[in-house]
């Protein structure tokens, strides 16, 4: 059986193309756009810790600076500045986040039946591979093009 000619089109488009690797006008806008997002946030977060420094320096001299770190009096009016109480609240709530988000994570793993996949020696770890959220770790497969000699072939095969 012959292929004609849209059949033999149809075929000749199914083969996977190349992809041009070169940088358009579009991506250098996106790029420079992006850089100068990071540049702003960047001299926004430089230009607050500089205002801060330098508006807590009379605090930092009047109260010392092991006495600032070490104490947890907090009275400005008398000069007494110590932040070690919201320190440890600080330390004592991330570490509580980080328990309860670390457990959620591990029973979310150990629970859920989309993260596994049976095997021959038991249960594993599924990879993402079978749900696609990992499809980008796997290289592409391309099959080989169809010539017109295999497509005759495998339909007087069939």
């Amino acid at each position: 059986m012959a292929l004609t000619s849209p059949e033999l089109q149809a075929l000749e488009e199914q083969v996977p193309r190349d992809i041009a690797r070169t940088v358009t006008r579009g991506d250098r806008i996106f790029r420079t756009l992006c850089a100068s997002a990071a540049a702003v946030s960047l001299f926004i977060i430089g230009g607050t810790a500089l205002f801060l420094a330098i508006k807590a320096v009379p605090a930092l001299q009047k109260a010392g600076l092991l006495s600032f770190f070490t104490t947890s009096v907090w009275n400005p009016t008398v000069g007494d500045f110590g932040v070690l109480g919201l320190l440890i609240g600080t330390i004592i709530i991330a570490t509580v986040s980080l328990i309860v988000a670390a457990l959620r994570a591990m029973i979310q793993l150990f629970t859920d039946p989309s993260h596994w996949e049976k095997t021959q020696h038991g249960l594993t770890l599924d990879h993402g591979e079978g749900r696609g959220d990992a499809a980008w770790a796997k290289p592409p497969v391309h099959e080989a093009p169809v010539t017109p000699e295999v497509e005759e072939k495998s339909l007087n095969q069939s």
